[in-house]
């Protein structure tokens, strides 16, 4: 009989998500795509914010979207402001979207432009990494764009500002300030603010628009795009396989939440459906990257066990995408670090018992149960006289106290 570890280490392995931007909003295309087969114009758009109505055209009105909704944001949010007596119209037309005025000089217009993350191309939380944008407008117009995100339920736009033409913007180099969206056609840019950019409720665009030009024609082309993205890094974790070497079965994991606070658990067990065993690996604020460690011993031999990351916060769980499986192998004569022989005495009968039960009592001297790396001797193990080969038992009792 010998005692000893199960064989191997485990070495699970897990990659942040996080480690490559993926694409959270996107409406158009870079170069131009086809939207939609006829033009849908909105005369006098709502002038008030309504995170309930769209103002873009249902998904497959004259095709809109309806052969790439999947890998599209199609859904727009919006409001815009008229200058006096100005007409406005939000045009979204075969290839493009067109804020279009009728004005003089010196009138302007504002507008927001808002995808909601219900909406978004990912279901997990992230952290806004880049904008872009193709667009351009009429040469009488000065414009003073901005960004714009909703957090918690409150509305940012960027102190940087734009104009137009093919834009890529780092996030990060964004400083915000507050806003208060349009409600009845009245707005407000407010004071300086530090944000992070994790875990947003909607991301956008804000146009201010002034005609500067006292040229001729009275309908005017503000704003036109083909192209709007935001790209961001997931949160959370995602399991890439598995290895092993000897002793331990250690679950290692990277993580990344630039901008939030988790607790990151372990789960493992062999039962997807109802894990047996589950650990706290620790607390983490504002990492862009780190590594989980958790190392567990005792597993049962012969055993296909399965495992799992989740992280947590209040306001969200993010368990990692499904569950991997590990095989934990038989133990060999070279994992046991304890043995002893068996030898039994006082036996009169003649010839060989064959499949005989016979009873093995342990006692506490010599220190004999700290051997056990198991609580519940799942380490245990009855062999042969040659040491390898492995005879059924059972346990009718394990007390550890003798």
């Amino acid at each position: 009989m010998r005692r000893t570890l199960v064989t191997g280490l485990g070495v699970l392995l897990l990659a942040a998500v996080c480690a490559q931007a993926d694409t959270m909003v996107q409406w158009g295309a870079p170069g131009g795509e086809s939207i939609m087969t006829n033009n849908v114009e909105t005369q006098n758009p709502a002038t008030t914010y309504n995170p309930n109505t769209p103002i873009s055209p249902t998904i497959g009105t004259h095709d809109y979207y309806i052969t790439d909704s999947a890998n599209r944001t199609p859904v727009v949010y919006g409001a815009m402001k008229k200058a006096g007596d100005a007409q406005v119209w939000s045009n979204f037309r075969t290839t493009y979207h067109n804020i279009r005025v009728s004005e003089s000089e010196g009138d302007s217009v504002r507008a927001m432009l808002v995808w909601q993350n219900q909406d978004f191309l990912t279901e997990r939380a992230a952290t806004v990494t880049n904008f872009s944008i193709n667009s351009w407008g009429h040469p009488d117009d000065s414009h003073t764009n901005r960004w714009l995100v909703e957090k918690s339920g409150q509305f940012y736009v960027s102190q940087e500002t734009f104009t137009v033409g093919n834009l890529s913007v780092d996030a990060s180099t964004l400083s915000w300030y507050e806003y208060e969206p349009l409600n009845a056609g009245v707005d407000e840019i407010g004071s300086a603010t530090i944000i992070t950019l994790n875990d947003l409720d909607s991301v956008g665009i804000y146009l201010d628009i002034t005609r500067t030009s006292s040229s001729t024609g009275l309908y005017k082309d503000k704003h036109n795009f083909i192209y709007f993205a935001v790209q961001g890094e997931m949160d959370g974790v995602q399991n890439t396989g598995a290895s092993l070497n000897h002793p331990n079965y250690t679950m290692n994991a990277s993580y990344g939440a630039p901008s939030d606070t988790f607790d990151a658990y372990v789960y493992w067990g062999d039962d997807t459906n109802n894990w047996a065993n589950s650990s706290l690996v620790g607390s983490y604020t504002n990492v862009a990257s780190t590594n989980l460690s958790y190392t567990v011993n005792g597993l049962d031999g012969e055993t296909t066990y399965y495992y799992r990351y989740m992280v947590t916060n209040a306001v969200t769980n993010i368990w990692s995408t499904g569950a991997e499986s590990f095989y934990v192998s038989p133990l060999t004569q070279l994992d046991y670090g304890y043995k002893m022989q068996i030898t039994f005495t006082n036996f009169a009968a003649r010839g060989t018992l064959t499949n005989f039960p016979a009873l093995v009592k342990f006692n506490t001297s010599d220190n004999f149960y700290a051997g056990f790396t198991s609580a519940e001797a799942h380490d245990l193990r009855f062999t042969e006289s040659d040491g390898t080969t492995v005879l059924n038992y059972e346990i009718e009792k394990w007390n550890t106290n003798g």
